[in-house]
């Protein structure tokens, strides 16, 4: 198998063995139409030839989750697993984010759209709950990719690699001089 193995096909990222830490907006769906499992360590997005797929049991919101709010504070859904994944998860990052330093590099990973999508009249507010990422032409977080991980690398392998950011209901990537905000996880730890 290839690398980044803790990344889930439900755009999320395992913060425990049972728990996929993951976007408000991919809780909302409920009964058949699922959640119903998560695809832990797969490379595909809508097949189940690797990795582990388990049953998802609970979702649930961060308690400070404000939806009437146009910055969307504390953007966090929690998927609880049925079985505990074998593949380590990521990471946290320490609560004073230490680890985050100005200009640094990251990686997000998803299954969005790769097409450029432009919204001409939106304006941005981002908070201090917020990471910003992105800015250049084709990279940055787009439609689809909601509840994706922002990561930090810190060297070669996944091990050390540190979960800062879940993408959320912020703008949309790829363009020049615009950042594209995510939820913050030191923000979400209790």
């Amino acid at each position: 198998m290839g690398s980044k193995q803790y990344v889930v096909g439900i755009r999320s990222s395992p913060n425990s063995p049972i728990h996929v830490l993951t976007s408000s907006i991919c809780t909302k769906v409920q009964g058949p139409l699922g959640p119903n499992y998560a695809s832990v360590g797969s490379h595909y997005l809508n097949q189940t030839g690797d990795g582990e797929q388990i049953t998802i049991v609970k979702t649930q919101n961060h308690t400070m989750l404000n939806t009437t709010s146009s910055e969307f504070p504390y953007d966090f859904g929690n998927l609880i697993l049925e079985t505990p994944s074998k593949i380590p998860p990521a990471n946290l990052p320490f609560v004073d984010d230490s680890q985050i330093k100005r200009g640094m590099l990251t990686k997000v990973m998803g299954w969005g759209t790769t097409a450029e999508f432009i919204e001409e009249t939106a304006e941005y507010s981002y908070e201090l709950r917020d990471s910003c990422a992105g800015g250049q032409p084709g990279k940055g977080f787009e439609v689809g990719d909601f509840g994706a991980p922002l990561v930090l690398e810190n060297g070669l392998g996944d091990s050390d690699d540190v979960l800062i950011g879940v993408v959320g209901h912020f703008g949309l990537g790829g363009q020049a001089g615009v950042p594209t905000a995510s939820s913050r996880v030191s923000v979400a730890m209790e």
